[in-house]
Order: structure tokens, then C-alpha cells, then sequence
């Protein structure tokens, strides 16, 4: 089925990015809105950077869209309401009056449901056309509830709740186990037990691991496993692997690199199929990925505040 998807505005190209989670075909993308055609709606609900998604009834020029809406067999979208977007050309009113008359010219009688309709379509217009579709999925995700002050061990370093989850869906995971072998206090943990996933975590500090396993119980996951060891040396092999590196302001850049350089080469030996590893603005990444053999499959940029960008590095080895 072909699908337009509502990107989340913070980072339209990671958000797109994001959809390969569903196996799609071609993925075309204009402004905050990306085309694509999926197999299944299975994975639709694990998006965290897509507000909304249509399956496409049918696509015209914006000035073709009495046609358009003329040309749709309305029997199968009844008990309907209409939703808007975008548009330059006509009123929601004069779409709404069209639709009626559509219904009615095809021996219908239209029922408009504004609370808890079963079929909401969209017009959404782009550029100078218009896509008519049907509302198939909502983001209703509550990010913030689970911010990291919204937990019993908070941790200020702790990514947003929404980056972490997509982060895991640019691995392209759909079940099983995904490590993260700088787990703090389990931000991306708790994303990818929610997700129905089996997380492991793997930190140098007890105290943190002992505070993930805190902030795990809390979140009700149950199918994940903490361990105290250096990520450098992990020499079990893992199919996916994410992670925020560890990163403070007052930390030597040479200390740094030499941290990042050491789980660079060891990643090389242990990931199997895909690692996301997000990295501080400041140092070299690049390097230091084609040195340990690494390749970089895709790369984003996601502002945090003025001083912070992070970088997000789909890695393969």
C-alpha cells in the first residue's frame, strides 16, 4: 500500500530514515511530509519521529481535486470526518461540501462523524498537488512522560525518550536482543524493553547499572540483563548495537578518543548487522570509524542546545 507519512519536525531526514523500519519501497520526501509504499502496518506504532500516517486513496493536482474526490468509490469511507492540511487553494468547508456531493451523486448517504469517526481522511496538499488519504495511524506516544526527570534515578545525561527510540528503529530491529554497552542509566534500555525487545546493558559503573535496574523495574521490563564490564573488551557478539557514548565537558579530548578509538576496534570484532553510536560534535568520528575498519552507512545531526549537537552514525562493519 502506498502511505504519506507526517514527519516530526525536529529532523526530517532522520525521520524518514526512521521508516525503514518498515521495509518500504522508494522513499520520497517533500518538506515534512514522505511517500512510501509498505508491505504491512505491523511496525507503524514503534515510529517515534512520525506524527501520522494515510494509506493514499488518490493523488491529483490541486486544481483536479473536484475530479479527484468525483473519481473515489465513497461507499467504503462512510461514517467519515475530513481533516485538512496544508492547503492554499480551497476552505475545509468546500472540501466537505464536495465529498458530501460525491456521496450523494453515487446513491449514498453520507454520515459525518467529528467525534469517532472510522474513517478520517486527509487532504493534504503539497506544492500543487493534492494527496487524499486515509487516516491509519497516530502517534500517541507520551514521550515526555518518561523523561528522565519523570523517573526514579534520573540521570541529566540521559537522552529524550523519542531520539532513543528511533535510534533503535535505525537499526532496523523487530525483535530479539540489542545491546547497549554504555547503558548510564538505561534510557535506551527502557525504549527497547517497551518496544518488546530484550535489552542488555553494559556499563563500568555500579552505581549507574544499579540505577538502570531501578529505572527498568519501574517501566514493568522484565526480559533484560545489566552487566558490570568494559565496553572496550566485550567479547561476546551482538546482530545490534546502540548507544550514547559517554561524554562530559570537564573529560580530556585525548581521554576521549582514546575511550572512543578502543570501542571503535572492539566494536568491529562484535556487531554482526548494525550499530547506531551517537558522538559529540567535537570530535572527529569519521577518522576514527574508517580506522577501526567501520563503515558509516548514514549520519545525522540532532541539536541539543547551543553549546551541544550530537552526531548519530549508522554503523556497519
Amino acid at each position: 500500500m502506498k502511505v504519506i507519512f507526517n514527519l516530526s519536525a525536529e529532523n526530517t531526514g532522520l525521520s524518514a530514515h526512521e521508516l525503514k523500519l518498515l521495509n518500504p519501497g522508494k522513499i520520497s520526501v517533500s518538506g515534512r511530509y514522505a511517500i512510501a509504499d509498505i508491505s504491512s502496518k505491523k511496525y507503524l506504532s514503534r515510529l517515534a519521529l512520525t506524527r501520522s500516517a494515510c494509506c493514499i486513496i488518490q493523488a491529483a493536482s490541486a486544481k483536479g481535486i473536484g475530479r479527484a474526490i468525483s473519481d473515489i468509490s465513497w461507499k467504503s469511507y462512510n461514517d467519515y470526518s475530513i481533516s485538512v492540511e496544508g492547503q492554499r487553494h480551497f476552505t475545509t468547508k468546500e472540501i466537505a461540501a464536495t465529498v458530501h456531493d460525491a456521496f450523494r451523486a453515487q446513491g449514498l448517504r453520507p454520515r459525518v462523524n467529528l467525534s469517532r469517526p472510522r474513517n478520517s481522511i486527509h487532504f493534504i496538499f503539497l506544492d500543487n498537488k493534492v494527496i487524499i488519504g486515509k487516516l491509519i495511524y497516530v502517534n500517541t506516544d507520551n514521550f515526555n512522560r518518561r523523561k528522565t526527570h519523570k523517573r526514579p534515578e534520573p540521570h541529566p545525561s540521559s537522552l529524550h525518550p523519542k531520539l532513543a527510540k528511533s535510534l533503535i528503529n535505525l537499526t532496523g530491529i523487530k525483535k530479539g536482543v540489542i545491546l547497549d554497552p554504555f547503558c548510564g542509566a538505561g534510557g535506551i534500555l527502557i525504549e527497547a524493553g517497551l518496544m518488546g525487545l530484550r535489552p542488555v546493558g553494559i556499563d563500568t559503573d555500579q552505581i549507574m547499572l544499579n540505577r538502570a535496574r531501578i529505572n527498568l523495574d519501574h517501566y514493568n521490563i522484565r526480559s533484560y540483563r545489566l552487566r558490570k564490564a568494559d565496553s572496550t573488551k566485550i567479547k561476546r557478539r551482538y546482530k545490534y548495537i546502540v548507544t550514547d557514548l559517554p561524554y562530559a565537558k570537564n573529560t580530556k579530548k585525548q581521554d576521549l578518543n582514546g575511550l572512543y578509538t578502543s570501542f571503535l576496534l572492539n566494536l568491529k570484532k562484535i556487531v554482526i548487522r548494525k550499530a547506531v553510536v551517537v558522538f559529540p560534535d567535537s570530535i572527529d568520528y569519521r577518522k576514527m570509524v574508517r580506522k577501526a575498519g567501520l563503515s558509516i552507512e548514514k549520519e545525522f545531526s540532532w541539536y541539543i542546545h547551543s553549546s551541544m549537537t550530537k552526531k548519530i552514525a549508522i554503523i556497519t562493519g
